[in-house]
Parts: structure tokens; C-alpha cells; sequence
């Protein structure tokens, strides 16, 4: 599952729209146990990965990006069925983050089969299926930063 994680947020940076024609490296480490990412060598970043977590980096199109907004939005899948949300940024805008996180107690009932920013409609989807046999609010969120 980490592995999937890891494309999902790199296919993600890859929907980023163009910018200039430069391109930076992005350097980040990848956390093994959890399939978390976080950048390094940047300013507020540290300086090298934790010991145990792996180092990459990739090529990315310099684009000039304004302010970031937090949209929060929810959604509610009913029991026995495949449930979609999303967080739709405001125009002008596109998702360079998101996830979700399930508000009621976890009880192992619900999977995830979707957590991406949407090309189509810019800001962060969700879809999952209910096993449990009570309704499950799901909250999605998403970081989006206006592009100039």
C-alpha cells in the first residue's frame, strides 16, 4: 500500500500545471512504516532524511504559486456502498495536497480505494467502500495554492 501512496503523490505533482521552463529538484524521504513523504533541503525543511527513511528526488517545472487555502468538505457513505467526495478548491486554484480521515471511530469497516487530486475539477477526491453496517462521515481536505 505504501508504494501506491508514494505514486498517488507523485502522479499528483505530475497534474501540477506548467510554469516556467526551469526546472528544480525536489528532494524528499519516504517513511517505510507509514508510507509518508516529506520534503528535505528546502527552507523550513530539514536538512536529511531520519535515519531508516530513504532519500529520492525528482525534476520538477518551476511554477510560481500565490497564497494556500485549507478547504474542508464531508460526505456520508451509507452502509453496503461505494461512497465519493471531494474538496473543491476555489477557481484560480489548484490542489498540490490533500487527504481524508474518517470522523467517526475506526472500526476496520472502511477502505479507501481512491485519495488523489482531480484534474477535472481542481481539489482533492475520495472514494471508499462501507463494510460496517452503520453510516461512516468521511472528511476530505485539500491544500490549494493559487497559480500566477
Amino acid at each position: 500500500m505504501s508504494r501506491i501512496r508514494l505514486f498517488i503523490l507523485l502522479a499528483s505533482l505530475a497534474l501540477l500545471p506548467a510554469g516556467a521552463q526551469a526546472q528544480t529538484t525536489i528532494t524528499a524521504c519516504y517513511v517505510p512504516k507509514t508510507g509518508s513523504v516529506y520534503r528535505i533541503q528546502a527552507a523550513g525543511a530539514p536538512d536529511a532524511c531520519k535515519n531508516g527513511h530513504v532519500e529520492f528526488s525528482w525534476k520538477a517545472p518551476a511554477v510560481v504559486y500565490g497564497e494556500i487555502t485549507t478547504v474542508i468538505d464531508s460526505f456520508t457513505v451509507q452502509p453496503g456502498a461505494l461512497g465519493v467526495g471531494g474538496a473543491d478548491c476555489p477557481a484560480g486554484s489548484v490542489a498540490i495536497s490533500g487527504g481524508f480521515l474518517s470522523m467517526d471511530p475506526y472500526n476496520g469497516n472502511f477502505q479507501v480505494r481512491m485519495s488523489l487530486n482531480h484534474p477535472q475539477t481542481p481539489g482533492w477526491r475520495v472514494n471508499g467502500f462501507n463494510y460496517g453496517a452503520t453510516p461512516l462521515k468521511v472528511m476530505v481536505q485539500a491544500y490549494c495554492a493559487q497559480v500566477s
